[in-house]
């Protein structure tokens, strides 16, 4: 394990290039998951505006969307 516990990262022009999610984030995101890290997506969008492979348990532990109104 690193000694990073959580990695947060918003989604417009972060993790999504031109509105769409890229491979290599998915992986980056695969790859901090597997050596430990909390991943976190923090966001304004409604949950509805997320894009599905981003809800997936297996890459993002914690989804908060809404500005922090939903999770």
């Amino acid at each position: 394990m690193t000694g990073i516990q959580m990695a947060v990262f918003d989604l417009d022009g972060t993790l999504l290039q031109h509105g769409a999610l890229t491979g290599e984030a998915v992986r980056m995101l695969q790859a901090l998951k597997k050596s430990g890290v909390r991943v976190v997506i923090a966001t304004g969008r409604h949950r509805g505006t997320v894009p599905p492979r981003l809800k997936s348990p297996r890459v993002v532990e914690y989804l908060i969307c809404s500005h922090g109104c939903l999770g």
